[in-house]
């Protein structure tokens, strides 16, 4: 039984090396308590015996790892008697069964000290989840079982800290009633957390606690949770002195490798020992400017880049110093080191830099060599769904960022970008993706690429509506998501924050933004892009012009079928008005026979009655309809806003 709770970030004890170091760390330290402790051990067994009659050991049964059972020793903290077996399997304060000098052992948590015996057996630990009796398990939830008994069960653990006064927590008149409905759930809660959450520092951290409790001002003040499983050992390792080694062992080998490169152009002066006096006091300079800017506190598996660019100040600001402690030495021949070449000094300066960024980046550069080598090899096109995506704005960024993400990278291959803004960067690569070309290239590079999804960044584009409509009809197995939509889902979750569900799920359906009949975009759709069209016009100065359309049927009406036909006519309509129109233009469909139309940068109404002209004349010719000719009559209205700023 095993729980998966790998971390690149901390030395995890559940990986085979990690059970090692554990398991030689709880020996050597049992061995050393035993020898340390054995004439205290003594002292008390004499006191044991002097205080009531009976053994000096008690061995409890209790469920160990994998849920088999063992026998764990205890100093005899009870009376030897038969109610003493026959009562609660748990104590309070006031428990008659405890003896006098029992008392004090267990307040003092001394009657646990000899389960070192079971950690030399290999059934417990120095740390891990405290073992409870086989009646108590059986009451455990299965999942809580199978997690805290997938690990050793320890002397001491986060749970025994938090509630080292447990007994004073519990009355005698619903001792086991209290236990399950108050203690027992926030136990195993705990002991969750470190099965999921231990690190050998952190068990480091457990263990000075455990000993700290045991000062009388320590017991009075509660222990912060978050500091038990990351307290001052672990941070201390993880913060500082694990960055140092790395950083060390980085500065070592720039250093020896530079020395020896300058030896053989004639500097002799570094030895051994000046390789590593060197070494250390740029990495201790390194640390200590890191420390100033809280650069130690940063997870480097998900650092941004101005965390990468503050690295490289700090490397920087090393090298400044260095160089400083250098002329330093020309001056006052302080420090004690041979004189550096500035060259010599530059070089190292460099190389650590690049060594101090590559030892907290390794991971990310990993993963991209690997992705440009399978870039190269041709595989990574070939890798789950090609998607298209439109646009290269902020909703790029969102989308790039959500298929890239390690769940779905194997999912979705990103073929490129599409987006008549950047035609300037047409072939190069924006936010990491290749911009592969325009608007209207879309239906193009669908067949090229067998392109499934395309996402949509800015639904309300000048040729898009156009575009969309053709691959709906053209290509209807190929998906179109549009990510604005889903943003501003996700930001009305937010602000709805947990309330109308109902509404919030209604929301969620399946929405689309074009009519389904002629594929010209719906309502919705129209009122975005008249919004975002007036936004243009206001800036850039120039006019714009809404017409509207209503088709009027009535010479159609003397065809008996003509309800029968009439989606074609709406369809054949709303082919001949797009012929009609300019690329840039937005026709929708608002009903079933009412068409808008946007017009963008129209100068005066001369320019719209041409544009009116040019509908009428392309409506007034006869539909072909099952051999009968119907007409349809458009009747149009316009309105011209004029932009006077």
């Amino acid at each position: 039984m095993a729980v998966n709770t790998r971390s690149k970030n901390r030395f995890i004890i559940t990986s085979s090396a990690g059970l090692f170091v554990k398991d030689v760390f709880d020996v050597f330290c049992a061995l050393l308590g035993m020898l340390v402790l054995l004439p205290f051990f003594g002292i008390l067994a004499f006191l044991i015996l002097h205080d009531s009659p009976g053994p000096v050991f008690y061995w409890c049964p209790r469920i160990g790892l994998g849920g088999r059972p063992f026998r764990m020793l205890k100093f005899r903290t009870m009376y030897e008697r038969p109610s003493s077996y026959a009562g609660p399997r748990l104590t309070c304060k006031e428990d008659p069964r405890i003896t006098p000098f029992g008392r004090w052992l267990r307040d003092t948590k001394i009657n646990e000290l000899p389960q070192i015996w079971n950690v030399l057996k290999g059934e417990m630990s120095l740390v891990g989840p405290r073992p409870e009796d086989p009646e108590i398990v059986q009451n455990w939830p299965r999942e809580s079982k199978e997690i805290i008994l997938s690990v050793k069960p320890g002397i001491t653990s986060p749970a025994s800290i938090l509630y080292h006064n447990e007994e004073e927590l519990l009355s005698s008149d619903s001792l086991m009633q209290d236990y399950y409905n108050t203690i027992l759930p926030d136990k195993m809660r705990l002991d969750r957390l470190y099965v999921r959450n231990r690190t050998f520092w952190s068990d480091l951290d457990v263990l000075f606690w455990t000993f700290a409790i045991i000062l009388p001002k320590i017991v009075k003040t509660k222990v912060p949770e978050e500091y038990l499983f990351a307290g001052l050992i672990s941070r201390v390792i993880k913060r500082y002195l694990s960055w140092f080694f790395i950083d060390l062992l980085t500065s070592l080998v720039v250093v020896g490798g530079v020395a020896w490169l300058w030896r053989d152009q004639g500097y002799a002066a570094f030895d051994l020992i000046h390789v590593g006096g060197l070494a250390v006091v740029l990495s201790l300079l390194f640390s200590g400017i890191n420390a100033l800017s809280g650069l130690n506190r940063t997870g480097w598996s998900t650092a941004t880049f101005e965390d990468g660019v503050s690295l490289v100040l700090a490397g920087a600001a090393t090298m400044v110093f260095t160089l400083f402690l250098s002329g330093l030495h020309s001056l006052l021949k302080w420090p004690p080191f041979p004189s550096i070449p500035s060259a010599m000094l530059l070089t190292i300066g460099i190389l650590e830099q690049v060594g101090f960024v590559a030892a907290r980046y390794r991971w990310r550069m990993i993963t991209f060599a690997a992705n440009c080598w399978l870039s190269l090899r041709g595989r990574a096109a070939a890798m789950g769904e090609r998607v298209l995506i439109v646009g290269a704005g902020e909703g790029m960024e969102s989308a790039t960022w959500l298929l890239r993400r390690k769940r779905l990278d194997f999912a979705f291959t990103i073929v490129g970008i599409v987006d008549d803004d950047r035609l300037n960067q047409l072939g190069m690569r924006v936010k990491g993706c290749p911009l592969i070309g325009r608007v209207q290239d879309v239906p193009e590079l669908v067949r090229k690429h067998d392109i499934g999804l395309i996402l949509v960044t800015w639904p309300e584009s000048r040729a898009e509506i156009h575009t969309l409509r053709m691959l709906i009809r053209e290509f209807p197995a190929v998906r179109i998501v549009f990510v604005e939509k889903l943003i501003r889902l996700i930001h009305q979750q937010l602000l709805d924050g947990g309330q109308n569900v109902d509404a919030r799920q209604a929301s969620i359906a399946p929405v689309t933004f074009f009519e389904p009949c002629t594929g010209l975009a719906n309502k919705q759709l129209f009122e975005d892009r008249l919004n975002h069209s007036l936004a243009v016009s206001k800036r850039a100065h120039t006019g714009l012009a809404v017409l509207h359309i209503d088709l009027d049927g009535s010479k159609a009406k003397r065809d008996p079928n003509f309800e029968e036909r009439e989606q074609t006519i709406l369809q054949e309509s709303a082919a001949r008005l797009a012929h009609s129109l300019r690329e840039s233009d937005t026709l929708a469909c608002l009903g079933k026979h009412e068409f808008a139309i946007i017009l963008e940068n129209i100068e005066d109404q001369k320019s719209v009655r041409s544009v009116m002209r040019r509908i009428n004349k392309t409506l007034d010719e006869p539909f072909q309809i099952g051999g009968n000719q119907l007409h349809v009559r458009a009747r149009m209205n316009a309105r011209l806003v004029k932009n006077q700023l």
